[in-house]
């Protein structure tokens, strides 16, 4: 045994023996820093609890569609790849902590906003207010409420002499 270790057992006794002859002193010591520790942690627990209440009080009082919740990357895929590495991180996400909550999940995809051209005259492209993007979401119709104006228009579409469709 060392002589640290041998100092620490020997002054055990001479504690022990101290502690009961005050005990009327440390008595309350000891049940103040119990009650304190109670109440701290009591505390936390209430807190925790007023705040998942306030929470469920607060959801109560927004409908359906104004819940949405969207997920979105900052930079989207370009190929198969990319896309199957962000899949297979976000989808045990939406998993675990959406799908309990949710009614539905819905995945849609945007592509960046590109600047439209005429084939033949790409150095024009950015001149004009010309923009598009493409996007895809399942149930478009039964997903999207128009409020004003009317649907979209059948595109027109076209093809190039290399195959490629032209929209317009």
């Amino acid at each position: 045994m060392s002589k640290l270790t041998y100092q620490l057992v020997s002054v055990w006794p001479m504690i022990l023996r101290r502690s009961a002859a005050k005990w009327k002193l440390l008595s309350p010591v000891v049940l103040g820093v119990l009650f304190a520790s109670v109440v701290m942690s009591g505390t936390v627990v209430f807190f925790d609890s007023l705040r998942e209440i306030a929470l469920d009080k607060s959801l109560e009082r927004v409908s359906e569609k104004d819940v949405d919740v969207l997920l979105q990357a900052n930079r989207g895929p370009t190929n198969i790849d990319e896309y199957r590495k962000l899949a297979d991180r976000v989808e045990p996400v939406i998993e675990e902590f959406i799908s309990p909550y949710a009614v539905s999940v819905t995945k849609a995809a945007k592509s960046a906003t590109f600047f439209l051209s005429k084939p033949g005259s790409e150095e024009e492209a950015g001149i004009d207010a010309r923009r598009a993007f493409v996007s895809y979401m399942p149930n478009l119709l039964e997903n999207v409420v128009i409020n004003e104006g009317s649907g979209m228009p059948d595109p027109i579409e076209e093809i190039d002499p290399e195959g490629v469709p032209i929209f317009r």
